[in-house]
C-alpha cells in the first residue's frame, strides 16, 4: 500500500494523517495476538507499508515495494519502522 505524503504537513490532534493510518493498520494487524508485523518507510513523499507474519518478511516487502516505485538506493532498511 502506498499513499502520497502531501498531507504530511496537515496536523490533526498533533499527529499527521500518515501516522494515524499507520497506527490503525498496526492495530488491526496486531489484534487478537495474531503476531503479524507491520513495517513502513517513506521515500520521495510516498509512504510504503507492508504486513506479514514475520518482521523480516514485512521489512523485505516494504523495501521491495519502495524499490519498485523509486529506486533501491532510496529505500534503506535502516529507515524502516516496524511494529507488532
Amino acid at each position: 500500500m502506498q499513499c502520497d505524503s502531501n498531507e504530511a504537513g496537515v496536523k490533526n490532534g498533533g499527529r499527521s494523517l500518515q501516522q494515524k493510518v499507520f497506527a490503525i493498520e498496526l492495530a488491526q494487524s496486531g489484534s487478537a495476538g495474531s503476531g503479524h508485523w507491520t513495517c513502513m518507510t517513506k521515500s520521495f513523499g510516498k509512504t510504503f507499508t507492508s504486513t506479514a507474519p514475520t518482521k523480516m518478511k514485512a521489512m523485505a516487502d516494504v523495501v521491495a515495494d519502495c524499490s519498485k516505485a523509486t529506486n533501491a538506493v532510496h529505500c534503506d532498511e535502516d529507515e524502516v519502522t516496524c511494529g507488532q
